[in-house]
C-alpha cells in the first residue's frame, strides 16, 4: 500500500526542532557536568551569570533576565541558559581538571541569584565577583564550605582554592582545631590539624576562627589581612605573628601580649613565622585585642590567647590596663617574660625593648631576676599619673 503523502498546509503540521545540546534544563535547575564537555581533560573557566535577552513577541520587544553557564575557556561558548524567573538553583559537577568556577553576583543586580552547589573534584577553584557588599564565607578544611552574599548563597564540596572579589570578603574556619597561614595581603591556607589537604585563599579582608576550635595564625613575612583576625573567641584561640617585633627563640616563644587575658580554655594564637623587622610593637586594645605593627605594616586580632612575635632591633609592648601589675623577668634560656593579662615569653630584641605602660595610670611595673640579655637597653615609659617602677633585678 502506497505511504500517504501529508497534503496539510506547513501552518498545521507540529515540527520539533532539534534542542541545542547547550540548554540544560531540568526542572527549576540548571545542570552542568564538566565531564559532558569536549575536551574534558582540559582546565574549565565557567562562569555564572545573569544577562538580559531582548525577545520579539509578536510585533512588541521584551526584556527576559536568563541565567547563564558559559566556559570562558571555550570562546564563550553558552553550556546551560534558563530564565532567571523559573530558575531556583544551579548545579555544576566538575570530575576531572583544574577548573575554575566564577559566580558574578553584580551581574544579578538586585535580583536574588539562585542557589548555587559545585561539586569539584579536589582542585577546583570557586571565585565570587562582588564589587560592594560583604561576603561571608565558610571552609570546613575538608574542601567543602558556604559562602552567602546579600543576595546569594553557594555551596561547595571538592574545592581546593576560594577567591574574593572586589568588595569585603570574611572567611571563617574549620570548627576543629586548625592552623592558618597568612603568606600575603589577604591569601593564604588554612587546614585541620587532624590532616588532610589545606584550602588556599586569596583576595580576602577578614579571617575569623571557629568559636568552639582552636585556631593558630601564622603570619608568614609578607602576610597581612586589611580588616584584621578575629581568633573566634575568647575561649579557644592563640595567635601567631611573624613579622613584628620581637626576636623569637626556635620560633616558638611568645612575645608581646601584657594586652591578652588568658581565660580558662582559651588557646587561640597569633605568630610571626621567620623573618627580621626594624621597628616591631604590640599595642593592646583590649583584653584580648591588640594592634601589631612590623616596619608600618599593622594587623588587627582579637580573642587571641597568645602573641608570637618575630626578631626585631626594636621592640614596644604597651599596656594598656589601669591599675596592672606587669612584671619583666628573666627566665631560662636567656628568655624574657612579660607577665600580666596574657602574659608573654621572648627573646630580647637586637636593638632597644620599650614597655610602654599606657594612659591608665597607676600601673606598679616591676623588674625581676637576670636580665643581662638586655645588654642595648630598655625604657619604660609611662604615661599617667600613680605609675610606680619596682627593680628587683640580679
Amino acid at each position: 500500500m502506497a505511504k500517504q503523502r501529508d497534503t496539510r498546509p506547513a501552518s498545521a503540521r507540529l515540527i520539533l526542532d532539534p534542542l541545542e545540546p547547550r540548554v540544560l534544563l531540568n526542572a527549576d535547575t540548571l545542570a552542568v557536568q564538566v565531564a559532558s564537555l569536549p575536551n574534558q581533560t582540559q582546565a574549565h573557566d565557567l562562569l555564572v551569570r545573569m544577562v538580559n535577552d531582548t525577545i520579539a513577541v509578536g510585533t512588541q520587544t521584551q526584556t527576559v533576565q536568563r541565567v547563564q553557564v558559559v566556559d570562558q575557556t571555550s570562546g564563550g561558548a553558552i553550556l546551560a541558559v534558563g530564565d532567571l524567573s523559573e530558575i531556583r538553583a544551579v548545579a555544576i559537577a566538575v570530575t576531572a581538571g583544574a577548573d575554575k568556577i566564577t559566580l558574578d553576583i553584580d551581574s544579578f543586580g538586585a535580583n536574588t541569584v539562585p542557589a548555587v552547589q559545585l561539586q569539584g573534584d579536589g582542585m577546583t577553584a570557586l571565585a565570587i565577583d562582588h564589587a560592594g557588599g560583604t561576603t561571608g564565607w565558610q571552609a570546613n578544611g575538608d574542601g567543602s564550605g558556604t559562602a552567602a552574599a546579600a543576595n546569594a548563597a553557594v555551596g561547595f564540596t571538592g574545592v581546593s582554592a576560594l577567591i574574593g572579589g572586589a568588595g569585603n570578603d570574611v572567611l571563617g574556619g574549620p570548627a576543629s582545631s586548625a592552623t592558618w597561614q597568612i603568606t600575603g595581603p589577604g591569601s593564604g591556607s588554612v587546614a585541620t590539624d587532624a590532616g588532610g589537604p589545606a584550602t588556599a585563599f586569596q583576595g580576602f579582608e577578614a579571617l575569623a576562627g571557629a568559636a568552639g576550635g582552636q585556631s593558630t595564625f601564622d603570619v608568614l613575612p609578607g602576610g597581612a589581612m586589611p580588616d584584621g583576625i578575629d581568633g573566634g573567641g575568647i575561649p579557644f584561640n592563640p595567635i601567631v605573628n611573624t613579622t613584628a617585633g620581637t626576636q623569637i627563640a626556635g620560633g616558638h616563644a611568645f612575645a608581646a601580649v601584657a594586652s591578652c587575658a588568658m581565660v580558662a580554655g582559651g588557646s587561640d594564637a597569633l605568630v610571626y613565622v621567620g623573618g627580621q623587622y626594624g621597628t616591631v610593637s604590640d599595642t593592646a586594645t583590649g583584653a584580648n585585642s591588640g594592634i601589631v605593627t612590623t616596619d608600618g605594616t599593622t594587623l588587627s586580632y582579637t580573642g587571641m590567647a597568645s602573641v608570637t612575635l618575630s626578631q626585631s632591633v626594636d621592640l614596644t609592648l604597651t599596656v594598656t590596663d589601669k591599675g596592672g601589675t606587669p612584671t619583666l623577668t628573666g627566665v631560662a634560656g636567656g628568655q624574657l617574660q612579660l607577665s600580666g593579662p596574657g602574659g608573654s615569653t621572648f627573646a630580647a630584641p637586637t636593638g632597644l625593648l620599650t614597655i610602654d605602660l599606657g594612659s591608665g595610670g597607676s600601673n606598679v611595673f616591676t623588674l625581676s631576676g637576670n636580665l643581662a640579655t638586655l645588654a642595648h637597653g630598655l625604657t619604660v615609659q609611662t604615661e599617667a599619673a600613680g605609675d610606680t617602677v619596682n627593680i628587683n633585678t640580679t
